[in-house]
């Protein structure tokens, strides 16, 4: 692939960021504003009445209110760097 080829792939696909980036700061935009008035334009707060299907939850324990754990802290949890010693058995 020539140089040239590469600059005209390269404008074109500035292009194409640039034009997603516009249309993704609208979208960002009618979000907010949404939002922000806390309702769609014509509708109520009847239009969006559902039954409640919520099942009651358990409350958290205090373990889970932290981080969640790391792939190392994971591992640490499942094996120990220090396992318990091992039980042996004398030789006859």
């Amino acid at each position: 692939m020539t140089i040239e080829k590469l600059k005209e792939k390269c404008k074109a696909l500035s292009k194409t960021v640039k034009k997603q980036a516009k249309t993704s700061a609208k979208f960002m935009k009618k979000v907010v504003d949404v939002l922000t008035r806390r309702g769609i334009a014509g509708c109520s707060s009847a239009d969006f009445a559902f039954a409640n299907t919520s099942v009651p939850q358990p409350p958290p324990q205090p373990a889970e209110l932290g981080f969640p754990l790391t792939a190392r802290q994971l591992q640490r949890k499942t094996h120990p760097l220090n396992p318990p010693p091992q039980e042996t058995s004398p030789h006859p």
